[in-house]
């Protein structure tokens, strides 16, 4: 599965509606929210007894997609017409999933994300046929959500997602957060004693009555600490892919930074963290996070194979019993547990690249950029989007303005004088021997007179059998990390540019 498209999820959505798909121009469409709370509600202090049925503010948009389901009459097309469809034609939508964070999970679906119950996948998985309020209460479902009143939504396969970059987010803090120490009190060493787990970090009483903790097995020491923050901060690597960590991770001070972003995680965890913890800790917690590194590796791969799913649903939950053995049951909240079923929703929904909320992290600072009145946020949006349409729209007529420059060109036909000046006077300067020596080569290389002489060049030369070239396929991208028994030796570590495709298998991620 490479695409939406090829997920059991659409598969089931065709079969069931063979009329909507018969036509690929109507809409499959997916909502996504973040958890903070809606801007009417601000001032509602956050706790177990705030407001967090929003439903009422979803009733437009419930009202829109159910319209979209019926159909809207008289639709342009100015394009498909071409191959032989009509120009005007019904419309349809339907909402396939939303895709949520934790908190947002819980204001949408109306499940409880919080205390008992926390899961709502394994609500639903009860161990025997329960009816009435006692299956709501033990359910955690709290309320009935406002997309039931959709006509369809009740034969969808899945409804609401869960969102692997604030899973992975939340996992790998918490894991540097133990790592480092941060959540190693009393209270962490109570729970191992009450769960009959590490004896070797139990308090220990001394002959005064003092109780003392012991070295925790899961806590990097000093030494270590500081060793991982100068690995990290070596490491080069590529522009946009994970500088910043260069600057958080110091090694003057032996704690881990608090202003890592998400994306930031996701490279400690897939990339960073399995090569710089070498010879750091004990054995099984560095086989625990090599095996946690694997299976995010394969969740957020772009391509995934279908008979290896049943086998990665298994290793999930092995890797899980290998962090039980390591870390203490402080370690283990929800966001851990969810772990378990994201797997189950890539075997329905496919790849999660289409789904996670990157994206839309990404447009909400475009939004939060285009704010110039604070009084009227949503009208600053809107001239926004309408001015970035206009300035695209421009860039596509005039070829040499680039979206968002200040500068203004026209191309000039032939025998045509340009009706206007550039902006600003110009300037002289003396050029290089580099700069004359380019302008010297580009002409010859570029003139009538050279052609012939190139061409015999081209024949008559030889290669050496030991030419150092090779291919563009043949080359992939990387960056190094320093080996930590020998300083000459480098692990290296492939990676995929941002807003680069590679059509074909996905080694990288597979690994």
């Amino acid at each position: 599965m490479r695409l939406v498209s090829d997920s059991p999820a659409v598969a089931h959505i065709e079969e069931t509606w063979p009329e909507f798909a018969r036509d690929p121009r109507h809409l499959r469409l997916g909502l996504a929210s973040d958890g903070k709370g809606f801007i009417l509600l601000a001032l509602i202090v956050p706790g177990p007894k705030q407001t967090k049925n929003v439903d009422v503010f979803l009733q437009p948009l419930v009202e829109e997609l159910s319209q979209l389901w019926e159909g809207v009459d008289d639709v342009f097309d100015n394009r498909t017409h071409r191959i032989g469809r009509d120009r005007r034609f019904v419309l349809k939508g339907i909402l396939m999933w939303t895709m949520h964070d934790y908190p947002g999970f819980g204001f949408i679906s109306g499940f409880q994300t919080k205390g008992y119950c926390a899961c709502p996948t394994c609500a639903y998985m009860l161990p025997y046929v329960q009816t009435g309020n006692i299956q709501l209460d033990e359910s955690g479902l709290r309320r009935w959500s406002i997309l039931h009143e959709l006509p369809y939504w009740k034969s969808l396969q899945i409804h609401h997602l869960l969102d692997p970059m604030h899973i992975e987010a939340n996992v790998v803090k918490s894991l540097i957060k133990h790592l480092f120490g941060d959540k190693d009190n009393v209270r962490a060493r109570r729970g191992c004693e009450e769960f009959n787990m590490h004896p070797e970090s139990w308090m220990q009483v001394s002959d005064d009555g003092t109780e003392t903790m012991p070295p925790a097995p899961w806590v990097l020491r000093k030494e270590e600490r500081k060793t991982l923050c100068q690995r990290i901060s070596k490491i080069r690597f590529p522009t946009g892919f994970g500088s910043y960590l260069r600057k958080a991770f110091t090694t003057d001070k032996a704690s881990w930074p608090s202003d890592l972003k998400s994306h930031d995680f996701h490279i400690l965890l897939q990339h960073v963290l399995p090569t710089c913890l070498h010879g750091l800790g004990t054995q099984e917690l560095r086989e625990a996070i090599y095996d946690l590194s694997r299976l995010m590796r394969w969740v957020c791969s772009k391509e995934i194979n279908v008979s290896e799913v049943p086998r990665m649903d298994i290793f999930a939950a092995e890797t899980l019993c290998k962090l039980e053995k390591t870390l203490p049951p402080s370690f283990f909240d929800s966001q851990i547990h969810l772990l378990v079923h994201l797997v189950r929703e890539i075997s329905i929904c496919g790849p999660v690249h289409t789904r996670w909320m990157y994206w839309l992290e990404r447009y909400m600072k475009v939004l939060k950029d285009d704010v110039r009145q604070r009084a009227k946020p949503e009208g600053s949006m809107a001239e926004g989007h309408l001015h970035r349409e206009a300035m695209f729209f421009c860039s596509t007529i005039l070829a040499q303005l680039d979206p968002g420059s200040p500068l203004l060109f026209r191309e000039v036909e032939d025998g045509e004088e340009a009706s206007f000046r550039l902006i600003g006077a110009g300037s002289k300067r003396s050029l290089s021997a580099m700069e004359l020596d380019q302008i010297h080569v580009f002409i010859l290389y570029n003139s009538e007179l050279m052609e012939d002489w190139i061409l015999r060049y081209e024949e008559d030369k030889r290669m050496a059998s030991d030419e150092p070239f090779c291919y563009p396929s043949f080359v992939e991208q990387c960056f190094y990390v320093e080996c930590s028994h020998d300083v000459d030796w480098s692990f290296v570590i492939p990676y995929i540019p941002r807003e680069r495709q590679f059509v074909g298998s996905d080694s990288l991620a597979a690994t």
